[in-house]
Parts: structure tokens; C-alpha cells; sequence
């Protein structure tokens, strides 16, 4: 019996006094489980597995790898809170009544002496079980009162399909690259989750860019605030106040997570929030600019310290991003980037005086303002005099 393959077993008949055996027990379970997990399957999309969220606890996963002779390497498996694409749950340490069924899971593995990079899996085997927890040492031969799943380490050199079934029962825990004649984990691998707290460095990047994306908000506001107090007409300026009222709808629309909500938002829900505003700088961006693209684009390069060349792959690098489960930080990576752009833009922008370029001058400067020696007179006393 394979894990792929569906399982049904009656429920056992108690009342009358039947005689039941250790199979009967064993039939139920697997029957129990495999309907368990084709619920899983059929009700949660192919995002929806990975390391798991838990309230009260440091997220992370934690493990070590350590060479023991020749090729041959260590790993230990010291924490692990996560659910397969297939429904399999994984916890590890395993722990009932204060005792530990599974404290780590050690399993020495063989790499390869060459190499680019190797991504490595936790395969559980629901239907094979192990004995865990106290010894009973009352009856012979010595028997133990629970079991768990059989889990085993594998390696690829590449990610599966995550359409395919061959990852319903394995989830990647980390990318091992080779340097100076060592494996080590890969520090910007960051394996599926389900919640963006479930993952240390995932949380810390959100958090960050959430701040960012309300300081964006505010700038958009001053920028929007500047242009119709100073009754700015230029077309830059009126390109400007239409993609910061844009982005201003877009984030007080969407912005609807504070930060306490955080850890519990899905990575691929946080990826379409991010690439939504993306889109919507962008399209704003061509819709208003039209043929003083180049002369707008070089403007918010001038401020923010940007060439015209780069801004234009962020942008691109944004709006092509195709999420993957399976290496979140490869589509989430480009939106950060785009993100950080936006900020130091939208800031440097929100600090002029006049927003556009000037009629008079071929440049981009800040509103000199005239200053008036009997308006500033007049202002200091209590009370106005019209003799002056």
C-alpha cells in the first residue's frame, strides 16, 4: 500500500463484543488517515502547505549538518512544526504527557563531492510506524504504549513539480550549496510556509516592508497635499498627483493589516498584495505619463538617486515575478526591491517645496519662495498697521 493510493475501512463493531485484533486497530488508522488527507487535498490549494505558525513559540526551523567522513553528513532535525502538500503532519519534537516520542530526527546522509546546489526533503511515510515513547516492562517481549510516522531525509539537485504527486508527502527544509569543499545550508533559502510568522527571516523582511508601505502612504499624501495647495500645473507635476492619488486608493484599500496580523497572513496572500501595488504604480506610470515617460522617469531617478536604466529593470523585475511555493523569496525578493525604490522615491519627492519642473529653468530645483521684509514685519506685531 502506497500513500497515493486512496484507503476505506469500516468503522469496528463494539457493541456486540466482538473480537477485534492489532490489524483491525492498524486498518482503521490508515483508513483514517488517508481520509484525512484526501480532505486536505481537495479543500486547500497547492500553496497551502509548509511550515506552520505556532502562537507563544519562536518560529523557525532548526537544524545542523555537520560532515562525518568522506561525503557522509550528519543532519539533525532538532524542530519542525509543518504540514505536506499532502496533508502528512510533521511535528517534531513529539511530545505527550512530558515525554518525548521523538525528541530530534538524526539521519545520516551521503552528498555528492562535486556540485552546484542540493535541495533537501522530509518524506513522511504515514502507513509505516515506529515504536516510540516508555517501555512497557511489564509483558515480554518489551512493547512501547505509541508510535510514530516513519520520516526519512532525501536529496535533489533540482525542486519537484508541485503539481505532481511526487511532493504530497515531501516538503524541502533547506537548499545546501557547496563552498570550500563543504555543504552548508543555503542563509537566503527559505522553505514553504503557511504563514508568514513561520519563518524568522520571512516575518522580519514583512514587518519591514509593511513599515515601508506606510511611509509610502504618508508621502503620497504630502505629495497629493503639495500639488493642489500650491496650484502646481506642470505636466509633471499633474503626472505625479495622478500615480500618487493612484497608489494612495491602492494602499488605503488594500493596507488593511496591521501588525499583529503579520505572522498569520499566507505568503502567497502577501505576494499578491505586493504585486498588486507593483501593478498599479506601474500601469498608473504609463497610463499618465504617455510621451514624457523618458523626462518623468529621469525626474524620479534624479531623486532618488536611481539611474533611468535601473528603475526600469525593478519595474520589470517586479511585474515578471511568477511565485513558487517552493522558493517563496525568489518572486517575494523583486517586490522588496521594487518596495525599497518606492520609498526612497516617494520620500525624496514628498520633501520639495515644488513638485515638477520649473517653466523658467531647464532643471529640477526647489520653490525659492520670495521673501516679503513688510509682510514679515506686519506678522510679528499683535495687531496689523496699514501705515507701513
Amino acid at each position: 500500500m502506497t500513500m497515493d493510493t486512496p484507503v476505506y475501512y469500516p468503522f469496528l463493531n463494539w457493541q456486540d463484543g466482538m473480537k477485534v485484533n492489532s490489524q483491525h486497530f492498524t486498518d482503521l488508522e490508515n483508513a483514517l488517515i488517508s481520509i484525512n488527507q484526501q480532505l486536505f487535498r481537495s479543500t486547500v490549494g497547492h500553496c497551502r502547505y509548509g511550515l506552520l505558525y505556532e502562537p507563544g513559540k519562536a518560529p523557525g526551523l532548526k537544524m545542523t549538518i555537520t560532515p562525518v567522513a568522506g561525503n557522509a553528513y550528519c543532519i539533525l532535525l532538532n524542530d519542525c512544526y509543518a504540514v505536506t502538500p499532502g496533508g502528512a503532519y510533521i511535528r517534531i519534537p513529539i511530545q505527550v504527557r512530558e515525554e518525548s516520542l521523538r525528541p530530534l530526527l538524526e539521519y545520516t546522509i551521503e552528498l555528492p563531492a562535486k556540485g552546484n546546489q542540493q535541495y533537501l526533503f522530509l518524506q513522511v511515510h504515514s502507513y509505516q510506524r515506529l515504536p516510540a515513547g516508555h517501555t512497557n516492562t511489564d509483558v515480554l517481549p518489551f512493547k512501547t504504549y505509541y508510535t510514530v510516522e516513519e520520516m526519512q531525509l532525501t536529496l535533489t539537485p533540482q525542486l519537484h513539480d508541485e503539481a505532481g504527486i511526487s511532493t504530497w508527502w515531501q516538503l524541502p527544509l533547506a537548499r545546501l550549496i557547496h563552498q570550500q569543499g563543504y555543504w552548508i545550508p543555503d542563509p537566503t533559502y527559505i522553505p514553504p510556509c503557511m504563514n508568514l510568522g513561520a519563518h524568522t527571516q520571512l516575518l522580519e523582511m514583512a514587518i519591514s516592508t509593511h513599515a515601508q508601505l506606510g511611509y509610502i502612504h504618508t508621502y503620497c499624501k504630502l505629495i497629493i497635499q503639495k500639488v493642489y495647495a500650491r496650484q502646481q500645473s506642470q505636466e509633471l507635476a499633474t503626472a505625479l498627483l495622478y500615480i500618487a492619488e493612484h497608489l494612495s486608493a491602492m494602499l488605503l484599500h488594500q493596507t488593511c493589516w496591521h501588525g499583529g496580523v503579520l505572522p498569520y497572513i499566507h505568503p502567497y496572500d502577501w505576494y499578491c498584495y505586493l504585486y498588486k501595488i507593483a501593478a498599479c504604480w506601474c500601469t498608473a506610470l504609463e497610463q499618465r505619463a504617455g510621451h514624457m515617460k523618458e523626462e518623468l522617469m529621469l525626474y524620479l531617478s534624479e531623486w532618488g538617486d536611481f539611474s533611468p536604466g535601473e528603475m526600469d529593470q525593478i519595474f520589470a523585475a517586479a511585474l515578471i515575478a511568477v511565485y513558487k511555493h517552493q522558493d517563496m523569496m525568489a518572486a517575494l525578493q523583486p517586490l522588496y526591491v521594487f518596495v525599497d525604490l518606492l520609498h526612497r522615491v516617494t520620500h525624496a519627492i514628498s520633501q520639495l517645496d515644488f513638485i515638477g519642473k520649473r517653466p523658467d529653468t531647464n532643471i529640477f530645483v526647489k520653490e525659492e519662495k520670495a521673501v516679503n521684509p513688510v509682510y514679515q514685519k506686519q506678522t510679528k506685531k499683535s495687531r496689523w498697521s496699514f501705515s507701513e
